[in-house]
Formats: C-alpha cells, structure tokens, sequence
C-alpha cells in the first residue's frame, strides 16, 4: 500500500504533464489530492524514515564513538 500511495504522485503528476487521461486542471488536481495524502500518512507508516534518516544516523554514529565519543546508555 505505501508503495501505491508513492507512487500516486508521480503518476498523476505524469500524467497531468501528457494530458493522457483528463484534461490538465483535473489530473491537477488529482496529482495535489495524492500528494496530500502521501504527506497525510508519513507519521503513521514507515514513510516518516525518510525524515529521521539524518536523526537515526547521527544516534548509530554516537554509539559508535563517530560523533561526540559518547554512548547512550
């Protein structure tokens, strides 16, 4: 499902740019709905690692004396 909801975006987005389907306001439209709910649904799936990517780096890098020689627990 989160890769459908990925994806959505794109391919609307795509498809607004050919005018493929529906004429350019709708599939518009249709591409801001999707990327709306991709954004809608980042804090409760795994999309929301994209975001603490850098967050969880820097904490296995702190584990690892990399970054500031300290650990955790």
């Amino acid at each position: 499902m989160a890769i459908i909801i990925v994806a959505a975006p794109f391919i609307t987005g795509f498809l607004a740019h050919y005018e493929l389907f529906f004429e350019y306001r709708i599939m518009l439209t249709i591409h801001m709905i999707t990327g709306e709910i991709m954004l809608a649904t980042i804090p409760f799936t795994r999309l929301s690692h994209m975001f603490f990517f850098w967050l969880i780096r820097t904490h296995i890098g702190s584990e690892f004396g990399a970054v500031r020689h300290s650990r955790d627990y």
